[in-house]
């Protein structure tokens, strides 16, 4: 299975990088550092050249620091949200509100009861 890693090569002077390898090249250039990157963060930099930055813009390393530190910053919120404390549970209302929800269903069953009108039985 192929890994997940790659090697990007950066031009020394600007931070620009040029292309990607999947094994890192074994020879060493003067001009060109090759900085480890994963297949995401290639997917990433490679949707910023084609639908965010102008024409003939390269991408740089500092473009891939700033995606590294958002997504750090996104992974450590999430896992704030789930160490946060769980929701207590529902707690029983009240006797006060219990005591006005019954009255308040005594008084409609009573103007419901007054509304009707007596209805004499047949005798048999």
């Amino acid at each position: 299975m192929p890994s997940n890693n790659i090697y990007l090569e950066v031009l020394k002077g600007s931070g620009a990088i040029l292309s990607y390898f999947l094994e890192l090249p074994t020879t060493q250039s003067i001009a060109v550092d090759y900085v480890e990157a994963t297949r995401e963060e290639l997917t990433y930099l490679s949707a910023l050249v084609d639908h965010i930055l102008p024409a003939g813009t390269v991408v740089t390393l500092a473009h891939l620091e700033a995606h590294r530190s958002r997504v750090r910053e996104a992974k450590a919120v999430k896992t704030a949200q789930h160490i946060e404390a769980a929701p207590k549970a529902a707690q029983k209302p009240s006797q006060s509100v219990t005591a006005a929800t019954n009255k308040d269903t005594q008084d409609k069953a009573r103007t419901f009861k007054a509304g009707l009108k007596p209805v004499s039985k047949p005798r048999k």
